[in-house]
């Protein structure tokens, strides 16, 4: 592990808190855990308590939370978080939790426990894991290696016209996926041959995709934590679909010659829509532009005409230009994004 990194994203958490003016915070966020300590699936708590962070966890992960004591201070409580910390209620001062990461009842037995009123801190958290540092650049590089070879394969399928149902394929690309250090799937992953690739969302079928026109593959791996999110339409003997293709990237192309920090996402949404009615086809498109990535596979910001965030430099960020058809076929071109001071840096040039 890194200490260096781990030590320097807990400074920043602090300060980050104590800018909201929040002096105590708690969380179970899997993602903030993760990245404060680089402990994959420990189930536990991030304590920020007198400026310094603590995870805090039980018994049965006592090894792990001792692996990291050389960066972080750790503990294990007994019996359950509450009683953990009700000896500490005195110095809970401006306490805040993320709201939509704990239930009512939950807080309710916090607030009542510790005898003080929690502010939600989700916003803040959110923006703190949507920028990259070195290390996870790193990882995202190497997850769109990976993502880079499971489309190499999708692209030979389609070429040499074997016979293999979307599902089949699907089997086979995580197969892929494990032979190169990859955890697993960010998500599950859509694979949808003509008509079924008009449906954004649609779930591998027995279809078999031998002879098919049109081809639609979305997917991403996570690796070291790192989820990536990329979609690739393959073609062939499809006049209408070649014509879409062109309509796509080309405004793929605009958009991301506008990404840079600072910029409004809702000015690339606009940018995108402003392409869609010169063709008349705003109607064939029915999702948002694009989203965060890091941790997981949505993050904000999201990219749409009506949200109020702007990029921020070193985001990754996905752009997901699209046209559908019903019960016809769908074209999907889509990329992971760098945000750089002055540019957007295409990850997943394959």
């Amino acid at each position: 592990m890194n200490a260096e990194y781990f030590l320097d994203r807990g400074k920043e958490l602090v300060r980050l808190l104590k800018s909201r003016k929040v002096h105590s915070f708690l969380s179970k966020n899997p993602s903030l855990i993760f990245h404060l300590t680089g402990l994959h699936e420990t189930p536990g708590y991030l304590l920020v308590l007198n400026g310094e962070v603590r995870f805090v966890t039980d018994r049965r992960f006592q090894k792990e939370a001792a692996e990291i004591k050389h960066f972080i201070s750790s503990d294990i409580f007994t019996n359950s978080i509450v009683t953990y910390l009700k000896p500490l209620r005195k110095e809970f001062k401006q306490p805040a939790i993320e709201y939509g990461r704990v239930t009512h009842a939950e807080y309710l037995s916090l607030s009542e426990s510790l005898k003080c009123t929690f502010t939600d801190a989700g916003d803040a958290v959110n923006q703190f894991l949507s920028v990259t540092d070195g290390l996870q650049l790193d990882s995202f590089i190497r997850a769109a290696d990976v993502t880079s070879e499971l489309f190499n394969y999708c692209k030979k399928v389609f070429d040499e016209n074997l016979a293999i149902t979307e599902k089949e394929l699907a089997y086979e690309l995580q197969s892929i996926l494990v032979r190169n250090a990859a955890q697993k799937y960010s998500f599950e992953p859509i694979i949808a041959a003509d008509e079924n690739s008009a449906k954004p969302h649609h779930t591998p079928s027995d279809r078999n995709i031998q002879d098919c026109k049109v081809l639609l593959v979305d997917l991403g791996v996570i690796y070291s934590g790192i989820c990536s999110d990329v979609t690739r339409t393959y073609i062939r003997n499809h006049p209408k679909a070649g014509r879409i293709e062109k309509i796509v990237h080309n405004g793929f192309k605009r958009v991301l010659g506008k990404v840079n920090a600072g910029v409004k996402v809702s000015e690339l949404a606009q940018m995108w829509k402003a392409e869609l009615e010169k063709v008349n086809m705003t109607h064939n498109f029915t999702h948002a532009l694009g989203h965060g990535l890091g941790y997981e596979v949505h993050q904000i910001p999201r990219i749409s005409e009506y949200s109020k965030e702007t990029l921020k430099e070193n985001q990754i960020i996905t752009l997901e230009p699209a046209l559908y058809f019903e019960n016809e076929f769908g074209y999907r071109y889509e990329c992971d994004i760098l945000v750089t001071k002055d540019s957007g840096i295409n990850l997943t040039v394959f």
